[in-house]
């Protein structure tokens, strides 16, 4: 099971998130938080500099109670390096867990 085990704040809606399998991905929230919703809190910078990690690991999360679990950040959210791209939506959630094992163990 991935988890979060570092987060930086970089400014400007950025996170870099580290994690369990050492892999560190940088994402630009400016997407997700354009929606109207639990969301908008976020759009302060100050604000969202305010994310944690859950004690477990198993999320991210502001004091609004809006969060990211780590499954999706991994592997299906588009960070700057953009790991997903040559691959469809419907890639299912084992086969890119197993990808990535093969890619950290190769």
């Amino acid at each position: 099971m991935i988890r979060i085990i570092e987060i930086k704040y970089l400014g400007a809606h950025k996170l870099a998130l580290t994690f369990s399998d050492s892999v560190t991905k940088v994402y630009n929230f400016d997407g997700l938080i354009s929606f109207e919703n639990m969301a908008n809190s976020l759009k302060d910078n100050h604000y969202f500099e305010q994310v944690k990690i859950y004690e477990d690991g198993r999320g991210i999360f502001w004091p609004n109670g809006f969060d990211c679990c780590p499954d999706w950040l991994r592997y299906y959210a588009t960070d700057e390096s953009n790991e997903w791209a040559e691959y469809a939506d419907s890639f299912e959630l084992q086969d890119r867990i197993k990808l990535t094992e093969n890619k950290i163990f190769a």
